[in-house]
């Protein structure tokens, strides 16, 4: 065996492997993509993402918190 044979086994092998490997990261991004609407899984199997807190000062002015008006403004 002389070394084009060589080096064309080897690349042949490479490929095998790498074709093994595509196919494992097609099946898991098949995988990864899959939910309620788009297969069998129940829709409490969905993945659901945490809800963005506000800031704090969005919270206090929804909750009718005025900061420009200090409490003595109210009582005074």
């Amino acid at each position: 065996m002389d070394a084009k044979d060589r080096i064309i086994a080897e690349q042949r092998l490479l490929i095998e492997e790498l074709r093994r490997e595509v196919e494992e990261l097609k099946l898991a991004l098949a995988k990864a993509t899959k939910d309620s609407s788009n297969s069998s899984k129940s829709p409490s199997s969905d993945i659901v993402k945490p809800r963005l807190r506000s800031s704090t000062t969005d919270r206090k002015a929804a909750n009718g918190y005025l900061r420009s008006h200090p409490a003595e403004g109210y009582f005074g």
